[in-house]
C-alpha cells in the first residue's frame, strides 16, 4: 500500500484530465523505484529540490508523492497537477510525454 510522503513534488508525465474542486486539471504521474537504503535520501531530494522548482512554474497546482516500502525496493509515485497542457509544457517542454528526470536523482534510483 502506498502512503503519502509529501504534498508537492515533481516527476515524469502521463497527462490526463482530472476533475477536482469543480475544475478540470491536467494530471501527470510517474513511478520510480530505488533501494530501501536510498529511499529516505530520494524522498528528501524530492522535497528539498524538486518541490521549490515546481512551485515556481506558472500553472502548477500542486503534487503528491506516494511511497511504498517493500522488502527489496521502495517505490515512489509522483503525481503533479497543472491548470492546462500549456502549464505542463512549461515544465516538461513540447515533448511532455517524456519523463522529466533530474540527473542528480540518478544516483539515488
Amino acid at each position: 500500500m502506498f502512503h503519502p510522503a509529501a504534498t508537492a513534488v515533481g516527476g515524469g508525465f502521463n497527462p490526463r484530465g482530472f476533475t477536482g474542486c469543480g475544475r478540470t486539471l491536467e494530471m501527470a504521474q510517474k513511478r520510480w523505484w530505488t533501494t530501501p537504503s536510498n529511499a529516505d535520501a530520494y524522498e528528501n531530494f524530492l522535497k528539498q529540490n524538486i518541490i521549490p522548482q515546481l512551485r515556481s512554474i506558472e500553472g502548477h497546482r500542486g503534487a503528491e508523492i506516494l511511497r511504498r516500502d517493500l522488502e527489496d525496493e521502495s517505490e515512489f509515485m509522483v503525481i503533479n497537477y497543472f491548470e492546462s497542457i500549456e502549464a505542463v509544457k512549461r515544465f516538461a517542454g513540447e515533448n511532455y510525454t517524456v519523463p522529466v528526470f533530474e540527473p542528480e536523482a540518478s544516483k539515488l534510483l
